[in-house]
Order: structure tokens, then sequence, then C-alpha cells
């Protein structure tokens, strides 16, 4: 949706609420930075959810400093929303957090490269999911251990909250678990 239609949609419509890939949001946010009534339009909405890719950080802090209302939410392809950041003016408001439900985090072990001897490496959790949980994808992607393994890595930076860190492989998993 263009940048024209959601201003018309504020309008007429009193849209205050919205869920966009972050892809898109992107548009609205370049657009806000030279356009008052953009930056004006989305600062009045209630909330911004936005999902897919993460934000780039520049236009993350811009929009946190600019009082857009977001909240990030990651899901995969597989499964429903896993982990959301909350509403609110705080650092830790922006960090993810696990709402309920069934996710769980597991701790990463990366194997190590040969010759490397740093430990100062950040702690990495997975996000998983049990097998029968409401928020799985079919049975046929559980590994051996009956869980969901999203391959998608977090650092906890405070007691419960967890930034975005990367993938622990380049794998799609499809319905009939086959590695593209």
């Amino acid at each position: 949706m263009s940048t024209e239609e959601v201003m018309k949609m504020v309008k007429t419509c009193g849209l205050n609420r919205m869920a966009v890939y972050a892809t898109f949001l992107l548009v609205y946010i370049k657009a806000a930075r030279t356009d008052p009534e953009v930056l004006g339009a989305l600062q009045s909405f209630r909330q911004i959810m936005h999902a897919g890719v993460a934000l780039n950080r520049g236009d993350e802090e811009w929009a946190y400093a600019h009082d857009l209302p977001i909240t990030a939410m990651y899901a995969t392809s597989e499964t429903a929303t896993l982990m959301t950041t909350k509403l609110g003016s705080s650092p830790s408001d922006r960090l993810l957090r696990l709402p309920g439900g069934s996710a769980r985090l597991i701790q990463y072990h990366a194997v190590a490269k040969t010759g490397d001897t740093s430990s100062s490496s950040p702690q990495l959790w997975e996000v998983v999911l049990p097998s029968g949980a409401p928020e799985s994808p079919h049975s046929s992607l559980f590994s051996d251990d009956d869980l969901y393994h999203t391959g998608d890595l977090f650092e906890e930076v405070q007691r419960g909250l967890y930034t975005f860190r990367g993938r622990k492989d380049d794998w799609l998993k499809t319905v009939m678990a086959s590695a593209i």
C-alpha cells in the first residue's frame, strides 16, 4: 500500500493501527522524514506492528526518536508470532521477549573454528517449539528431539529481553521438510 493510500485511510477512515512488513514500513518512514503530514499521521497511530525482516538500526532509532509507536514481532513463515517488543519509550521496550505461549529458548552451542581461542562471544539462544504446541508447524518439520528449531539466534541483553543476532544456517524448510 502506498504512502498516499495510508494517508487517505488515516484521513477518511480513521486508521490508527497497522500491521505491516518492515520493508513497507521503511517506505512510510522515508516519507515521514521529509513530509511533516506523514510524520504526524504515523505519530497519531495507536500502534504500528511490523514483522518480516528487522528495521535497520538507523531507521529504527529515527522512528523511536520521533515517537512512532512501533512494535516488532518475530515469527517464522512456519509459525505464529513467537516474540514481540513492547510499546513504550524505554530502551528495554525495544527488545524482544517471549509473550507467553509455547515458544522457549535453548542455548546454542556453535562449533568453534580450528585455532579459534576467543571466548568473548556472547551466549546465543535459539527459539524452539515443542511438538503439539498451537503455534507449531507441520509435524514433518520437527527434529528427532521433538522440537521445531527455528534456526534463528538471539542474544539475551537484559534478563528475559533479547535481540536478534542471525541464523545458525541458511536453510529454508518446506512442508515436505526438504532443505532448499
